[in-house]
């Protein structure tokens, strides 16, 4: 190598480095200062309540907020795995092409570390864990594959199975795994090691389908059924979509791979690098597909994201890159700005947007809080809503429950609330809607009288219910909430369902 190389090396080692840690100081202020989010929040609530599983999705993310909660419980705190994720695959873009070029190493790991999704992503969520171990199952059969190793074969296995305990869009990565195998060339050495990498992932799947099977098939139900009715053919959806991966793409990559479009499949087929070209195809492909009759979530493409960029390595040059990077960088530095003023705005500038209450209770949340402490001794402390039960649960740590029917998602408080438990007991209840008394409320307590609070100009409402009446709750609500939602097939076999436990079959 020159001199001149070896001073570019350098040069963009250097640059490399000034990322890394740039964009982690950036994020650390980010993760410290937005305010948290009911997810968020609602997912810390698995964190207080340890299990082997939980409602919405396999239990990974739970698993390590239990552990940080040990620690404290600051946002910041909460938020550090997903701090630290995108600093983590900015490196190993690094590390899987630094043996090809290290120049372009730095330079692709660049492009991704200054992504809006890369520097924003601090939320803590199931995407999280997802993310970082399909990430590093992917990088870890990539150097099995290279090196013929059957040591990390299975340390890939182990990943995936990790990711598959994080979130089921996991089996999105399994279908790339296997479509690989099954359209590249194979060996004895290379079926033996794709054995050893699904069955080194095996006992994770098998912890969620015990879970699944003593828990009314939760994850299973919500994820298949629940959340899936009612879907149709729409091109609305499927537009929208588009729009996703343009965003998340940029405008300029997008044309380089239109420009480079007839060399796409001939390089993919000679690189050392296609499982990357598979794990970013085969799941962008699926959601493409499954975007023409159903709503595509931003968030949902995220863990096959840094394998974009690594596909990109093949096909693009060197100033294309270098384009992208400074496109990314302006693009980014909008996001910034905006998020910025966001935070710096007073609050009763938020009128303006539909979830101003949701605002308000969250940022005045101790406000609301010292107005229902007075009861505590008196009342069962609720809300009429999952995402307002956490953020109570999360910000006074105390659990709230949930009162009424609730929504198709967040449902863990039917885990953990037993409402037998408050036959003859006040219940009090906070709502940001005006409650209807004698819909909601009246059938099932001896009296019930309220009171409206106002909270930067936005009325909330305690509901004071007197002598719970658990029988009728169970025949109304209850019973309405297991038709909707713990119906199980009767073709399918199922252990204990705590549902069915308390309430009876509906």
């Amino acid at each position: 190598m020159t001199s001149a190389a070896n001073d570019r090396v350098a040069s963009y080692r250097r640059l490399f480095y000034i990322t890394l840690f740039v964009t982690l100081i950036v994020k650390i202020i980010l993760a410290a200062t937005v305010p948290i989010t009911a997810d968020e929040a609602y997912f810390i609530e698995w964190g207080q309540h340890l299990s082997y599983g939980y409602y919405d999705h396999p239990p990974l993310v739970g698993w390590i907020l239990y552990v940080l909660l040990k620690f404290g419980n600051s946002t910041l705190l909460m938020r550090s795995p997903a701090v630290v994720m995108s600093t983590i695959i900015g490196a190993g873009i690094y590390l899987v092409l630094r043996g090809y070029d290290e120049a372009r190493a730095c330079m692709v790991a660049i492009l991704y570390m200054i992504s809006p999704i890369a520097i924003l992503g601090v939320l803590i969520t199931t995407d999280g864990p997802l993310i970082i171990f399909s990430f590093l199952s992917c990088a870890l059969l990539f150097r099995a594959l290279k090196d013929n190793s059957l040591k990390y074969y299975f340390w890939a296995g182990v990943c995936l199975g990790l990711a598959f305990l994080s979130k089921y869009f996991a089996v999105l990565l399994i279908g790339s795994y296997l479509a690989f195998y099954f359209l590249s060339d194979r060996s004895r050495d290379k079926t033996r090691g794709f054995a050893l990498l699904f069955l080194a992932s095996l006992p994770f799947g098998l912890v969620n389908l015990a879970w699944n099977y003593n828990h009314c098939w939760d994850n299973i139900l919500f994820n298949l059924l629940t959340r899936n009715h009612g879907m149709q053919l729409s091109w609305y959806k499927f537009l929208m979509w588009v729009a996703i991966v343009v965003y998340l793409v940029t405008p300029p990559l997008i044309y380089y791979v239109f420009k480079h479009r007839r060399e796409l499949a001939g390089r993919a087929r000679e690189s050392e690098l296609k499982i990357f070209v598979y794990s970013a195809v085969i799941p962008f492909a699926f959601f493409t597909v499954l975007s023409t009759f159903k709503d595509i979530g931003l968030h949902w493409p995220l863990s096959f994201y840094g394998f974009v960029f690594i596909a990109l390595a093949i096909y693009l040059t060197d100033r294309e890159i270098v384009t992208a990077t400074k496109f990314m960088a302006y693009f980014t530095a909008v996001h910034l700005v905006l998020v910025t003023i966001g935070l710096v705005m007073p609050l009763k500038d938020w009128k303006f947007t539909k979830h101003y209450d949701s605002i308000v209770f969250t940022e005045r949340n101790n406000v609301l809080w010292n107005d229902m402490k007075p009861y505590a001794d008196r009342y069962v402390f609720a809300t009429d809503r999952y995402t307002t039960s956490s953020i109570f649960s999360y910000l006074q740590s105390q659990h709230v429950i949930v009162f009424g029917g609730g929504d198709y998602h967040g449902r863990q408080d039917d885990i953990l609330t037993d409402f037998r438990k408050y036959a003859g007991k006040n219940i009090l209840t906070m709502t940001k809607d005006k409650p209807d008394i004698q819909e909601f409320y009246a059938p099932y307590f001896k009296s019930v009288k309220t009171q409206k609070l106002i909270v930067e100009g936005t009325p909330f409402y305690m509901v004071f219910g007197h002598d719970f009446n658990y029988q009728a709750y169970r025949d109304n609500v209850l019973k309405r909430v297991m038709a909707a939602y713990y119906r199980l097939p009767s073709w399918l076999p199922h252990g204990r369902c705590y549902m069915y436990d308390r309430y009876g079959h509906p």
